[in-house]
């Protein structure tokens, strides 16, 4: 399995899939910095953005995954206006855990890529040092 080239697609098409078809994730406040496993070799296994210009995270087992689209928000300084000019500390953002995605989640929105997805899981989980 090309690790990458999987993680890709499943983010493309079953957690963004999901998101649309059936309202996958939910509001959570999330850290507008970075993370204490951003500069890990776990985060850059599954890369540095979510290629979208959705509001959205990702938690894969504590590495915190933003979009694009939430990152260009916070370089601009978007969030100071929502702070009123404070420096404003977490922001709610669509939120998907990793972990909270089901078999029959993968299932329906991506039939083609059940069949790798337990191997996909366990080395997400392997590389985070879950055994």
């Amino acid at each position: 399995m090309d690790f990458r080239a999987y993680l890709k697609e499943f983010e493309e098409r079953v957690v963004l899939g999901g998101i649309a078809s059936s309202g996958l994730g939910k509001l959570e406040r999330v850290s507008a910095k970075n993370g204490s496993l951003d500069d890990t070799p776990f985060a850059a296994l599954l890369g540095k953005d979510i290629d979208t210009d959705m509001f959205l995270v990702i938690d894969y087992y504590g590495y915190k995954k933003k979009s694009r689209g939430f990152k260009k928000w916070i370089s601009k300084g978007e969030h100071l206006a929502v702070g009123k000019g404070k420096q404003v500390k977490q922001i709610d953002v669509l939120t998907v855990h990793f972990n909270s995605i089901r078999f029959e989640e993968v299932l329906e929105t991506a039939p083609d890529m059940v069949r790798l997805f337990p191997e996909f899981k366990s080395r997400i989980l392997i590389e985070r040092g879950f055994k």
